[in-house]
């Protein structure tokens, strides 16, 4: 298209330059001829000098219409390649903006999201690093993730690690960069509990799918739907009173736990800095 506007455009400006030529070649005709024929008194030669006025005068006007709607025409065209120019700049400024306000939008939403990160505080234990989730490993028999962040940056093995709703899991392989987290989720997690309302101590184990189920809870369990339950601190490998998930289901059989992290979307989460044996006396009391 724009091949044909530039066509266009050079056929309009040789149409213009030939026009003018023809005109002032035919204008000059006409002045010297009745110039000439001006000088003969004669009525024959007046009858032609008529004559010839008549007939090229209108041919004269005629080819100057033609000519101006021609030019007009090719103006008109040449209008449109600029516009078409325009309307092609126009449209790459438009996908230059919308790749910047996706950026930007994006830039928001991770900020959002680190700054909700700060709002989970567990007693005493400052946050070794955070990290994004850079693959799942998810399966049948297996419910695990990996974070860009390794021993590099001071991780190692059984390390708890939260999002910003409550326990994501724990580490279980550590390499130079990237390292395994084991979800809470995940058939070989056991996690020391408490339900908070009552006070009574639990484990929590996974089911490799959404739920958590609670397990050793003894006879006189006293649990009910909507509960919260949080970590105990007992066994030295998760802090206290990190929430865990929330009851949503009681009977005979089974008590369910729906997990608080955001498991199925993680992006972020921060890997605590815990060490049972580190503790000072009296500090986990």
């Amino acid at each position: 298209m724009k091949t044909t506007f530039q066509t266009f455009g050079t056929a309009s400006s040789l149409f213009y330059k030939s026009r003018k030529r023809l005109k002032y070649a035919i204008y000059f005709f006409l002045s010297v001829t009745l110039i000439i024929l001006g000088r003969f008194d004669h009525p024959w030669i007046s009858s032609i000098n008529y004559t010839i006025a008549f007939v090229v005068t209108p041919a004269i006007v005629t080819f100057e219409a033609v000519a101006d709607g021609t030019f007009n025409a090719i103006s008109w065209v040449q209008g449109l390649a600029a516009l078409e120019t325009e309307n092609a700049r126009l449209r790459q400024e438009n996908s230059r903006l919308q790749q910047y306000r996706f950026i930007a939008d994006r830039a928001v939403m991770e900020n959002q999201r680190l700054q909700e990160l700060l709002n989970v505080r567990p007693t005493f234990v400052p946050t070794l690093v955070t990290a994004r989730v850079i693959a799942v490993a998810g399966g049948a028999y297996s419910k695990s993730v990996l974070i860009h962040a390794g021993s590099e940056d001071g991780l190692r093995v059984d390390l708890p690690v939260v999002d910003e709703n409550g326990l994501v899991g724990r580490t279980i392989q550590v390499g130079f960069r990237a390292t395994r987290v084991l979800l809470t989720t995940d058939f070989n997690s056991r996690i020391p509990v408490q339900v908070e309302r009552s006070k009574r101590n639990a484990i929590i184990v996974g089911r490799n799918d959404d739920l958590l189920r609670m397990a050793f809870t003894g006879p006189d369990m006293d649990v009910s739907v909507g509960d919260r339950i949080l970590t105990t601190g007992h066994g030295g490998m998760f802090p206290a009173d990190i929430i865990v998930g929330t009851v949503v289901e009681v009977d005979e059989d089974d008590i369910l736990i729906r997990p608080a992290a955001n498991l199925e979307n993680l992006d972020f989460v921060r890997v605590l800095d815990y060490n049972a044996n580190q503790l000072e006396p009296g500090e986990g009391n």
